[in-house]
């Protein structure tokens, strides 16, 4: 099956039929990963149908600060507890830094968030040009809410930025692959800030604003 739509694909004969829909699971991790939609995009411009329909059709990448002190104890625990008796503490930060330089595929709990999620991009599958997925520079800015109305309290260890995405198939059809939905195999994508930055592990409390710039580039 794979090699007839690698032969459709790159076949020149224009008087293919058109198709009415076009279902394609091309979604990689935070959405973009794996620079699947361009082919999705060549057949959709070559062979859909005017009034056709793009399944999914529409999907979000969405961001949220977050907190994993258990990340954190996990990646750096073990070289903490003395294995085979050698003290081999001093390995703890880099192993951490090693771990956390890439994105980290993940399912964090919603109670991680530190502050509800925004969506930071919508790609309408029906219209959109490759280029537009494959680099992307997205403003963020997230104000922190105290619990309860206590504006004094201490929310958690701020470690780094959450991606994930949605994905509309109809009006009345979608999912999520956020941490509030049932897990999946994307997973969120943690995209933690280094230790030398000054604010991994810093204590957010309500007041507090986090802003900045996404970029990507999917080569």
């Amino acid at each position: 099956v794979a090699e007839d739509v690698d032969a459709l694909l790159q076949a020149t004969d224009q008087a293919v039929a058109v198709a009415d829909v076009i279902v394609s699971e091309w979604m990689g991790f935070m959405l973009v990963c794996e620079d699947m939609f361009p082919s999705v995009a060549f057949a959709r411009d070559r062979w859909l149908a005017p009034d056709g329909i793009m399944l999914p059709s529409q999907c979000k990448v969405w961001l949220a600060p977050f907190s994993s002190p258990a990340f954190v104890e996990k990646t750096s625990g073990f070289w903490h507890s003395r294995p085979y008796g050698v003290d081999m503490s001093v390995l703890a930060p880099r192993a951490l830094d090693q771990r956390i330089s890439e994105p980290v595929i993940d399912t964090l709990e919603q109670e991680g968030l530190l502050a509800p999620a925004l969506p930071v991009w919508t790609l309408d599958c029906a219209a959109a040009e490759a280029v537009e997925f494959q680099s992307q520079e997205l403003p963020f800015s997230f104000h922190i809410k105290g619990v309860g109305g206590d504006e004094q309290q201490a929310l958690g260890a701020f470690h780094g930025l959450a991606a994930w995405f949605t994905c509309e198939l109809t009006e009345s059809v979608s999912f999520s692959t956020g941490p509030e939905a049932a897990p999946t195999h994307w997973e969120q994508t943690l995209l933690f800030v280094g230790r030398e930055s000054g604010v991994h592990g810093r204590e957010l409390a309500a007041g507090d604003a986090i802003e900045g710039e996404m970029k990507w580039l999917v080569k």
